[in-house]
């Protein structure tokens, strides 16, 4: 007879088989999955490389090339600025009186000696006069001073018949005379150059402004400005450049016993607001002599030689300064791509494939051309000469990409 605790032991022994058997069924079933799935996927990269092509099985693109230009460019580096006259003067009074001529039409060009006012000029010739009667006075006056003291010291020394005192008086009297005769001479001469002052005369040559006196007004001596001339032949052109773009010129600044600037010697352009180019070309003549603190940038002047006067001072216009690039690099500005990398170009090897170059363009260009950096061998940046560039059917192609070359010609 069976007790119940071994019908428990039997029932647990078998619980623990069937549990047995699910788990390896399950892990069996677990393994042969993984193993089909890698079969699968092993399948699936084979028959992918199998079906990717190769570069000379890829259908070619048909891309116009051409070479880059590679020579000595001439480029302008242009600043902004205005035209300032070379010199500019105030007539101003010296003497007050009545006005009573103006000689001049407003605006008109005028000549340096050349007469713009008369002002009292009667007033000062009866000043002038009256001064020269005082010296003539003074004059007489000097001389009978002399003979009395040269004859009271020949009496002296002849026969004592003065006394000492007596010579010493007449003397200090004739000293006396000759001071006053000084004095008054000084009076005539500050009355003979006011009566200059009453023609005010043109001190340069140039253009005059509009007079708002007349004649017939009272006018006060250096109380006010009577009118402007202004010398726009040679005319200034005041401009300012930044740090950066100075450093270059500052080698060539004069130094001691040189105090010519060297900088002078490139021919500058002038470019006006019409989109025209003045005739005549400029040389720098002013570098400063420090940077500005507050704009940070320097002050330079360039001198243009204006005859005709066809070009006035305060107008806004350009300075085109010439820079010479040695060897400069030039390729066709279509063929100058852009990604998140940067600037490229797309050239074709020697095996007619496909190849990204990271360039370096600069701000010049010629024409159809951009100006780029030549080829940099540390970082692999630029484009050689004979290197072919691709001008066509640039969204059709990428790194890597077979072509064929439809034609080759030197960029232009």
């Amino acid at each position: 007879m069976i007790s119940g605790s071994m019908l428990l032991a039997l029932k647990l022994k078998e619980n623990l088989k069937i549990e047995i058997e699910i788990m390896l069924k399950t892990k069996l079933k677990y393994l042969l999955l993984l193993g089909l799935t890698g079969l699968l996927t092993s399948c699936g990269e084979e028959g992918e490389a199998s079906a990717k092509p190769s570069p000379q099985q890829m259908p070619k693109t048909a891309v116009d090339i051409e070479l880059p230009v590679v020579k000595d460019l001439v480029v302008y580096n242009e600043f902004s600025g205005r035209t300032a006259a070379s010199e500019t003067v105030e007539v101003i009074p010296r003497v007050s009186g009545l006005l009573e001529k103006k000689h001049f039409t407003s605006g008109q060009y005028v000549k340096k000696g050349q007469l713009l006012f008369t002002i009292d000029k009667e007033k000062y010739a009866a000043a002038v006069s009256k001064a020269k009667s005082i010296v003539g006075k003074a004059e007489a006056d000097v001389e009978l001073k002399t003979v009395a003291w040269k004859k009271r010291k020949k009496v002296f020394d002849r026969s004592q018949g003065v006394s000492e005192i007596d010579v010493l008086v007449a003397d200090a009297e004739r000293k006396v005379a000759n001071s006053e005769l000084k004095a008054t001479q000084v009076s005539l001469e500050d009355a003979l150059r006011d009566l200059r002052y009453t023609e005010i005369i043109a001190p340069i040559s140039g253009r005059i402004s509009k007079s708002e006196i007349s004649a017939g007004n009272l006018i006060a001596a250096e109380s006010s400005v009577m009118a402007t001339i202004t010398q726009d032949d040679p005319l200034y052109f005041n401009f300012e450049v930044s740090e950066r773009a100075v450093l270059p010129y500052l080698k060539l600044r004069p130094k001691e016993g040189s105090p010519i600037i060297k900088v002078a010697k490139k021919d500058l352009q002038l470019r006006l607001s019409d989109g025209s180019t003045y005739s005549q070309l400029g040389k720098v003549d002013f570098v400063a002599n420090g940077v500005d603190d507050e704009s940070g940038s320097y002050q330079i002047r360039a001198r243009f030689e204006n005859p005709k006067g066809v070009v006035s001072g305060g107008l806004f216009a350009r300075v085109a300064i010439p820079e010479t690039i040695n060897k400069a690099v030039l390729v066709k500005k279509l063929a100058v791509l852009r990604d998140l990398s940067g600037y490229y170009v797309f050239l074709v090897n020697k095996s007619g494939v496909v190849e990204k170059r990271n360039i370096v363009p600069t701000s010049y260009s010629e024409g159809a051309l951009r100006v780029i950096e030549p080829y940099n061998t540390d970082t692999g940046k630029g484009v050689k000469a004979g290197e072919q560039v691709v001008v066509s059917n640039l969204q059709k192609i990428g790194a890597g990409a077979p072509v064929t070359i439809i034609s080759a010609n030197k960029s232009q």
